[in-house]
């Protein structure tokens, strides 16, 4: 194999990775992302698991503006003090660490807040505890909420694909240029005739 040709089975198959990739990855993100702005004050979770992004400080250090978390229902007599919720106060959800457990509710209070700002939250408000969280996926979904992410997750699949057509299809008008140009048997001169009729 000639390594022109290396290089373009390279090239191509580096195009396809590289888009399939790109493609099922922003496809996941942008499922959350969707579920997120499906979900917002709705208590919507799939399998038992509901994803939110952090928009305020309470939680700091433990969790920051802007992150990604992941909240597993979970029955509130398995919860612990430490475990961090996420539940329903009023239309707001709050996530919160848990301070004190009692037969039917527990007593909450954000990292930052002072030792006697706590909240009591009854099970029926718990959504669960929070199991993953993720700065880096709450930037990407952020992002890909935003109308600058949408025109991203549209426009850099379209481009590879183009891209990738364009290639080939010089290949093919190469190729075609080159099999018109190759040395072909031309049939034999006839010979002039001198002759004036």
């Amino acid at each position: 194999m000639s390594k022109l040709k290396q290089i373009k089975k390279i090239w191509t198959t580096f195009i396809k990775v590289f888009s399939i990739t790109f493609f099922v990855v922003a496809m996941l993100v942008l499922i959350v992302a969707v579920f997120l702005v499906i979900s917002d004050n709705r208590r919507t979770a799939i399998f038992g698991f509901s994803f939110f992004i952090v928009v305020t400080d309470s939680m700091e250090p433990r969790l920051q503006v802007g992150e990604f978390i992941v909240v597993r229902a979970t029955d509130p007599l398995d919860l612990e003090v430490d475990d961090m919720i996420t539940f329903w106060h009023g239309d707001l959800l709050i996530t919160h660490a848990i301070v004190e457990v009692q037969s039917n509710r527990v007593i909450a209070r954000g990292d930052k807040a002072p030792a006697h700002q706590t909240e009591t939250v009854y099970h029926d408000a718990i959504i669960g505890r929070v199991v993953a969280q993720s700065m880096s996926m709450g930037v990407a979904v952020m992002f890909l909420t935003s109308w600058q992410g949408l025109v991203l997750l549209i426009a850099v699949p379209l481009l590879t694909l183009l891209i990738y057509e364009a290639w080939r299809l010089k290949l093919k008008i190469k190729h075609k240029r080159e099999s018109l140009q190759s040395p072909q048997e031309s049939p034999e001169e006839t010979p002039k005739n001198d002759e004036n009729f």
